[in-house]
């Protein structure tokens, strides 16, 4: 790669960081470098108006996977507009499920590290040539009245969810690696967004740029990701409102003192406006795949609802288990359809995916395959596979039980390819990409009963010198059937 300026540079320098060299170079307390005590800042209590959206008798299904992926319509004409939109919040950012015994306790449709949440998701609505703006509120399920802080071109009955990323809520664990979780996650609420806005029939309106969020990043190490355009056909106003308290986390103190190369992260995710990105087909997404009987009846809410991470202390603790025969054809078929019924991404055609088959299937052994299913090479990694991807774990006490995982994909990208195309919005959309890629990977692996646990804390370069992939190392999503029979609840 040719560098012609320091912005070239630095792209360079953060894409090494975040992969490859990050545990010997990054001050990361998670991994023992730099660890200490901080003193939390106290969370500001504010009187605040909020709208509350419908929760009580919302419906708990609308279609089945069938039905949603083959084009047909998804939510019933007669479904109230607030409820539309009840459902979109509820089902991208909303607590959806208890796990009294997992790690991050609390659970939402889209997963995030350590249950940190940093993603803050404001709404924009245009209606009679004015603005209005609200910023979502995930504990009381509603939309809090703010002061118009932007006038975002929007056609008039236009809205926009607008997603900004808040590294600061990392930085306690990931220190000098906060940015890159955070702009991962906001890749799985892109994809989720979309799925939803497209299953509730609320998405014929093109997506803005993300720079309509930039007035909302009030402070240190927040960034405008993106935003998806939607038509709620709604007024949020008239919305029931009740007064609340609300209580806002702030940063913690000196973090770029004590994480000097958060800057670096900072000016690098946050360059460059928004690529144009492709509008989903309209045609059947269904033709040609062959999912297994027991999987396309499914409710889609349903498998939002039951995503989930591992459910387990232990972290991945996965158990062997025999599949059904088919099941590797049904989630390749399932995952191809569910990729397709969105807006592709901008950076999509930098990404590589390569899907590694570890499962028990009658028939099927294991390899390693291509994004439609096919076997990559006849052979592509040195001695067994499991063994393999195990190098791969950063530390030899990692809790992943690799040998009994199900699955394992590999989302790789060309960062060079990228540049060339995006410029400097390169790295952001990168992980954007990757993120949404692996949102769609797991709500198939949640249709078949598995669990999809995505994982960037890996040893990338090893796992690239054992098998002969197309990029470097993005991201993986862990999938397998969970050992641990913790008890889960949902919440209303």
């Amino acid at each position: 790669m040719t560098l012609t300026d320091a912005a070239s540079a630095d792209r360079l320098e953060a894409w090494v960081l975040a992969g490859h060299q990050r545990l010997e170079r990054l001050i990361v307390p998670a991994f023992g470098a730099g660890k200490k005590e901080y003193r939390r800042q106290p969370s500001e209590v504010e009187p605040a108006t909020v709208r509350r959206l419908p929760l009580v008798g919302l419906p708990r299904e609308l279609c089945d996977l069938d039905a949603w992926l083959s084009g047909a319509p998804e939510a019933p004409s007669t479904l109230d507009p607030s409820v539309r939109l009840s459902l979109f919040f509820r089902y991208l950012a909303c607590p959806v499920r208890y796990e009294p015994y997992s790690e991050s306790a609390i659970h939402k449709a889209v997963p995030s590290s350590r249950g940190r949440y940093p993603l803050r998701y404001f709404f924009v609505q245009s209606i009679g040539g004015e603005s209005r703006v609200y910023a979502y509120i995930p504990e009381f399920h509603g939309l809090q009245e703010l002061p118009e802080l932007v006038s975002p071109a929007l056609q008039d009955g236009a809205a926009a969810l607008v997603c900004i990323g808040r590294a600061w809520r990392y930085a306690e664990e990931y220190g000098e690696f906060a940015h890159v979780p955070c702009v991962l996650e906001s890749g799985h609420a892109q994809s989720q967004a979309h799925h939803l806005a497209r299953l509730l029939e609320i998405d014929d309106v093109a997506d803005p740029d993300r720079e309509l969020g930039r007035s909302f990043c009030a402070l240190p190490l927040e960034i405008p990701l993106h935003c998806v355009g939607l038509r709620p056909r709604f007024d949020a106003a008239g919305l029931p409102s009740s007064a609340a308290k609300l209580a806002t986390p702030r940063p913690f103190p000196e973090m770029e003192l004590r994480f000097p190369k958060l800057d670096l992260f900072q000016r690098c995710f946050d360059a460059g406006s928004s690529p144009a990105r492709a509008v989903a087909p309209t045609a059947s997404c269904a033709d040609g795949f062959a999912r297994r009987r027991d999987v396309g009846g499914r409710g889609v809410l349903d498998l939002m609802r039951r995503r989930t991470s591992g459910n387990d202390r232990g972290l991945a603790s996965s158990v062997l288990s025999e599949l059904p025969a088919g099941s590797f054809a049904s989630i390749v078929a399932t995952w191809g359809a569910i990729r397709k019924s969105r807006p592709a991404n901008a950076a999509g055609s930098a990404l590589g995916l390569s899907l590694v088959w570890l499962a028990h299937e009658a028939g099927k052994a294991p390899n390693i395959h291509d994004i439609d299913g096919e076997s990559l090479v006849a052979r592509s990694w040195r001695g067994d596979l499991h063994d393999a991807i195990a190098k791969m774990l950063p530390y030899a006490n990692t809790k992943y039980n690799l040998s009994a995982l199900t699955a394992v994909l590999i989302i790789q990208a060309d960062l060079q390819s990228a540049i060339e195309a995006l410029g400097d919005a390169a790295l952001r959309e990168i992980y954007i990409a990757a993120g949404a890629a692996a949102q769609d990977f797991s709500i198939a692996a949640t249709a078949h009963d598995m669990f999809a646990r995505p994982a960037k804390m890996m040893r990338e370069a090893r796992l690239e010198s054992e098998l002969s992939l197309r990029g470097q190392v993005v991201y993986l999503v862990l999938c397998g059937f969970a050992r641990s029979a913790n008890p889960t609840m949902e919440l209303c």
